[in-house]
C-alpha cells in the first residue's frame, strides 16, 4: 500500500476516535451482534452522549427524550430484541438528517425495532455464507445483491410516520442507512459511505441520486485493494473514519477541535 495512503488512514481514525462520541453507538452496536452482553455503565454513557449528539436539533428535544426513554426501556425488557434495538440507534445517531422531519412515539420505536430485527434476522439467513469471507473474497454483483435487499428493508416512510413497513405511500430510498448497516453486520466486507463523502470524493453529484453501480462500487473496489494489501479487520471502518474527517466534519466538531487547543 501506498505509505502516505495508509499515513492518512491511521492518523485520520485516530482523530475521528478523539473528536466523535457517536463512535460509541457502532461499538455497542457490534458487541450485541458479537453476542457481547451490554453493561450498565456502557448504557449510562450512551444515554449521556445522545443529547450532545443531537443538540442541533433542540425543537426535537421531546422526540429524543422518547428515544433514550425507548432504548433503555427496550434493553432492560427481556422480550425485546437488543438487536433491534441497536441497529435503530445506530441508524439515528449516524443518519440523523434522514429523521429530523419525523415524529415517533414510544409504540413505534419499539415497534419498528422488532420489524427491524425480524427482517435483518431473514436477511442474514439468506446471506449466512458471508459470515466466513471478507471483502477480498466476494465480488461486486454479489454486494449489490445484499445492498439491494437491505435497502428494500430500511426504506422509511417520510415526513411524520417515519417507522412503518407496511405504508402503501412512496417510500424514500435508503442507501446511505444500507451502506452504514452493512458494514455494521459485516466490517470486513461493507464501507460505510454517506453522500458527503462520496461527494468529496467526486463520485457522486449533489444532490444526485444513488446508483450503486456508479457511485458505491468505485470506492468499494478500492477499499478491497486496501484490504487485501493491509492485515487489518478494521481497515474498512478506519477508511471510512479518514474519510469522514476530511469530508462530513461539521463545524460543531470544528468547535471540538478548537476547544481542545483551550482557544476562546
Amino acid at each position: 500500500m501506498n505509505d502516505k495512503l495508509l499515513e492518512f488512514i491511521q492518523l485520520g481514525s485516530r482523530l475521528y476516535k478523539i473528536i466523535e462520541e457517536r463512535d460509541l453507538a457502532y461499538q455497542l452496536a457490534r458487541k450485541l451482534l458479537e453476542g457481547v452482553d451490554i453493561s450498565e455503565n456502557e448504557l449510562e454513557q450512551l444515554k449521556e452522549s445522545i443529547d450532545d449528539w443531537f443538540d442541533y436539533n433542540r425543537e426535537q428535544k421531546d422526540e429524543i427524550k422518547t428515544f433514550v426513554d425507548t432504548i433503555k426501556s427496550s434493553l432492560e425488557n427481556s422480550e425485546f430484541s437488543k438487536k433491534g434495538a441497536f441497529l435503530l440507534i445506530f441508524l439515528l445517531a449516524w443518519n440523523m438528517n434522514r429523521f429530523k422531519d419525523c415524529s415517533f412515539t414510544h409504540s413505534d420505536l419499539l415497534e419498528f425495532a422488532k420489524k427491524l430485527n425480524e427482517k435483518i434476522n431473514s436477511l442474514l439467513e439468506k446471506y449466512n455464507d458471508f459470515y466466513d469471507k471478507t471483502i477480498c473474497d466476494l465480488e461486486w454483483n454479489n454486494i449489490k445483491s445484499f445492498l439491494s435487499d437491505l435497502e428494500n428493508i430500511l426504506r422509511f416512510r417520510t415526513k411524520k410516520k417515519c417507522f412503518n413497513f407496511n405504508s402503501s405511500r412512496r417510500l424514500q430510498k435508503e442507501w446511505v442507512g444500507s451502506f452504514k448497516i452493512a458494514h455494521l453486520l459485516f466490517p470486513t466486507i461493507f464501507i460505510p459511505l454517506d453522500n458527503s463523502i462520496a461527494e468529496g470524493l467526486k463520485i457522486k453529484e449533489k444532490r444526485e441520486s444513488w446508483n450503486v453501480d456508479g457511485n458505491y462500487k468505485p470506492i468499494w473496489e478500492k477499499s478491497k485493494e486496501i484490504f487485501g494489501n493491509y492485515e487489518d479487520s478494521d481497515i474498512l471502518k478506519k477508511l471510512d473514519e479518514a474519510l469522514y474527517m476530511i469530508f462530513s466534519t461539521t463545524e460543531k466538531k470544528k468547535a471540538k477541535i478548537k476547544n481542545l487547543l483551550n482557544l476562546s
